[in-house]
């Protein structure tokens, strides 16, 4: 993870809350510290090597760091209420069952569960954290933090769900349940865009051949998202009108509404 996600630093200070936390059962000592960062950093040289020898781990958070802090509109022309809108409009009743689990997690939980599901929470809870300064629209931007709280959810709600004393009325709760997310379901798969768009690999593929993956390069606002994903070291400027691209002095490219890539 740490490996291939900007922000799964999460993961791993995750790990080190519970090593800390259960520290009497897993016997954690100075052996176990030593033997875990002795395989982190081995699997690390072994996946990613350029991590360590180049540092380049710390040029990957860093740049995160600084789209998600400092850059305005880095991933696209959107707010946050704009982006969180768009998230519920998205999975409505996923994001509903989610802040009801939350809830009963608190009320109705028992100790044991709770405790049990407690580093599914940390996670989530410090994964949104670290994302929450990232303004966009697309989903892939909630996937780092909301499985952890469907965990949650459906622990919680599981729980809930087998206090009912009538077993008509668990059977019931579950299959409305189910059926909510079924809907729920369909109608995220209705709104996919499944069409091939041959034109966008027209211009990933023109902008490697003019040598531009790693330059600046003015882009459409809303195609930003897309060129940090497949360009991670493009400095990407992004426009909403042709006449904020300077006129000239600009050592990168251009990428034009309709697709067309110009050096410059």
């Amino acid at each position: 993870g740490f490996c291939t996600l900007e922000v799964d630093f999460v993961l791993i200070l995750v790990l080190i809350a519970v090593l800390w936390w259960k520290r009497a059962l897993l016997r954690t000592d100075l052996n176990l510290v030593r033997n875990s960062i002795l395989l982190f950093l081995a699997t690390v040289l072994l996946v990613w090597p350029a991590a360590i020898f180049k540092l380049n781990f710390a040029k990957a958070y860093m740049v995160m760091a600084y789209l998600a802090l400092f850059r305005k509109g880095a991933w696209g022309d959107v707010t946050f209420s704009g982006t969180w809108i768009r998230r519920f409009e998205m999975t409505p009743v996923e994001l509903i069952l989610v802040a009801v689990g939350l809830v009963l997690f608190f009320a109705v939980m028992s100790r044991r569960d709770g405790a049990a599901a407690m580093p599914f929470l940390l996670f989530g809870t410090l994964m949104f954290l670290a994302n929450l300064r990232v303004y966009s629209v697309i989903a892939r931007y909630m996937t780092p933090f909301l499985p952890a709280f469907d965990v949650i959810a459906g622990w919680a709600l599981a729980s809930a769900f087998l206090r009912l004393k009538k077993p008509a009325a668990v059977y019931s709760a579950v299959g409305v349940t189910a059926l909510l997310l079924l809907w729920n379901a369909q109608q995220r798969l209705a709104t996919l865009d499944r069409n091939p768009h041959p034109e966008a690999f027209a211009t990933f593929n023109a902008i490697r051949a003019q040598g531009l993956a790693d330059k600046t390069v003015f882009v459409p606002r809303d195609q930003i998202p897309a060129m940090h994903y497949y360009f991670p070291h493009m400095q990407a400027e992004g426009y909403a009108e042709l006449s904020e691209i300077p006129a000239g002095g600009v050592s990168g490219g251009i990428v034009y509404p309709d697709g067309r890539v110009e050096s410059r």
